[in-house]
């Protein structure tokens, strides 16, 4: 299988990255940034991107099976809120948008969005939840996407990170 890998020089990605190969699939690696030195592996082509640049990445990934969404600011509280957001929100919907539009059927993606213990947005924001015209066929597990009550909508958490 050509799988598509973003953040693939990040240590969980690079993880990804070993372990595909090992299984014999191909890999198309997207990170902004560059392997080290005389690490090039054998059966991976390396695109250098940032997640923002919405058409490298569908040119990077035309002609994968897969995708494996990984890329992100791995410590959000390092980092101004603004900076996350546009990083791994706007570079998620960028890398899910382009596998959506390239046809792919796998997708993986990492989140840390059950992970964090805290909001990490200035602010509470309220917002309808996009579940209320339109149920996607995936399973939603309640943990920190869900505010306190039984509600299906989003906690201020949701958009914050990806």
């Amino acid at each position: 299988m050509r799988i598509a890998i973003t953040g693939s020089t990040g240590r969980v990605g690079g993880a990804i990255v070993d372990m595909a190969l090992a299984d014999g699939h191909s890999l198309v690696c997207i990170d902004r940034v560059a392997p080290a030195a005389g690490t090039k592996q054998p059966n991976t082509t390396f695109v250098l991107s940032e997640m923002s640049d919405y058409d490298t990445l569908l040119s990077a990934m035309r002609g994968c099976d897969s995708l494996i969404h990984m890329a992100a600011i791995a410590a959000p509280g390092h980092h101004p809120d603004q900076v996350v957001h546009n990083n791994n929100v706007v570079g998620s919907y960028n890398a899910l948008r382009a596998a959506a539009e390239l046809g792919m059927q796998r997708v993986c993606q990492a989140s840390s969005i059950n992970a964090i213990a805290r909001p990490i947005a200035a602010t509470r924001v309220t917002t309808i939840s996009p579940w209320t015209s339109f149920t996607p066929p995936i399973t939603r597990i309640p943990i920190a996407c869900r505010s306190g009550s039984a509600s299906s909508r989003p906690s201020p958490l949701c958009g914050a990170t990806k």
